[in-house]
């Protein structure tokens, strides 16, 4: 069994490599709008769940981890900004 780890993020993939894991890196191809208006807690649960799943649908045998970041104030989310 591997670990897979389900995200882009150079922090979690630091921070694996120095608890000494050794991982594989799948970045799952997700939507992430929120379009059901989550508020910041829920929409970042939903988030990692789908990016897990998605995973772990090409790699059931693994172990997968997932997560996600937000900025949010005062219950707001604060959205990446756009490119120029």
């Amino acid at each position: 069994m591997d670990i897979i780890l389900a995200s882009s993020s150079p922090r979690r993939k630091k921070i694996l490599q120095k608890l000494g894991y050794n991982f594989i890196i799948k970045v799952p191809n997700i939507n992430e709008d929120n379009t059901s208006k989550l508020n910041p807690i829920d929409y970042v649960i939903d988030v990692s769940m789908r990016k897990g799943l998605k995973v772990h649908q090409q790699y059931q045998n693994d172990y997968v981890l997932s997560g996600d970041t937000i900025v949010a104030v005062s219950y707001t989310h604060l959205t990446l900004p756009t490119k120029a």
